[in-house]
C-alpha cells in the first residue's frame, strides 16, 4: 500500500486530485488505527512526506476561480499535515489564526475550518482560551461545530479535562455541548478520559442531550 502511495506524485492527469484526496483520508484512517503504537509516529512520518509537497503545490492561496475540489483538498491537506506534526504548516496556520482574530489579515473562507482545527490541534493556553471565548459567542451552527471540534482535538491533557468540564456549564448549545466527550474520545489522545467523564457524569449529560427516561 504504501508504495502504492509513494507513486501518487507521478500522476499528473484529471484524476490527479481525487486521488490525494482519497490517499490523506485513507492516511488519516490508518492513524486512528495505529493510535498510541510505535508504528503511529512511523505512518506520521510518511504522511508528512507526501502530502507536504502537494500543498507547496497549491500553496495556501486560492487561486481565481479555482474548482470546489481543488479548495477542498487545500484545506484537507492542511488538517492532516497538522495532524501528522508538520511543523511548518502548523506556525502558517497559527500565524492565519492570529492574523485573522487581529484583523491584519482576512482567512479565505475555504480555510477557516482547516485553520480553526489545526489551531486547537496545537493550542497553548492562550489560543485554548481564545477558542472557548469564540464558541461562546459564535452565532451559527456551523461555526459552532467547528470550534467545538477543534478543542476538542487538543493535544493537551489538563486542557482536554477543562473542555471536557465546559459540556456542562452552558458554554455552547445543548446539542454542541452534549456532544463534547464524544467530539474528544475521537479526537484527542486522551479516550479514555472522555470516557470517565461520561460515565461520571452521564445523567447530566443524558439530560442536556434531551434523554430524561
Amino acid at each position: 500500500y504504501l508504495e502504492i502511495l509513494q507513486s501518487l506524485p507521478r500522476v499528473n492527469d484529471d484524476s490527479r486530485t481525487m486521488l490525494w484526496s482519497v490517499a490523506r483520508k485513507q492516511l488519516d484512517f490508518l492513524d486512528v488505527a495505529l493510535a498510541g503504537r510505535q508504528a503511529q509516529q512511523r505512518l506520521r512520518a510518511i504522511g508528512r512526506e507526501l502530502l507536504a509537497p502537494q500543498l507547496a503545490k497549491l500553496t495556501w492561496t486560492p487561486a481565481p476561480k479555482e474548482d470546489e475540489q481543488t479548495a477542498e483538498l487545500r484545506g484537507d491537506l492542511i488538517a492532516s499535515l497538522a495532524r501528522f506534526d508538520h511543523a511548518p504548516t502548523i506556525a502558517q496556520a497559527l500565524r492565519a489564526f492570529e492574523e485573522d482574530e487581529a484583523g491584519t489579515a482576512k482567512l479565505p473562507a475555504s480555510l477557516r475550518k482547516p485553520v480553526t482545527l489545526a489551531t486547537g490541534m496545537h493550542a497553548d493556553r492562550t489560543h485554548f482560551e481564545r477558542l472557548l471565548v469564540l464558541l461562546g459567542k459564535a452565532a451559527g451552527e456551523e461555526e459552532r461545530w467547528t470550534l467545538a471540534s477543534a478543542l476538542a482535538a487538543g493535544r493537551d491533557a489538563q486542557r482536554a479535562q477543562e473542555f471536557l468540564a465546559a459540556s456542562l456549564k452552558g458554554l455552547a448549545p445543548s446539542n454542541v455541548s452534549s456532544a463534547i466527550p464524544e467530539m474528544v474520545a475521537r479526537r484527542s489522545p486522551f479516550g479514555d478520559l472522555a470516557y470517565r467523564y461520561a460515565l461520571d457524569n452521564w445523567t447530566a449529560l443524558a439530560e442536556l442531550a434531551g434523554n430524561r427516561d
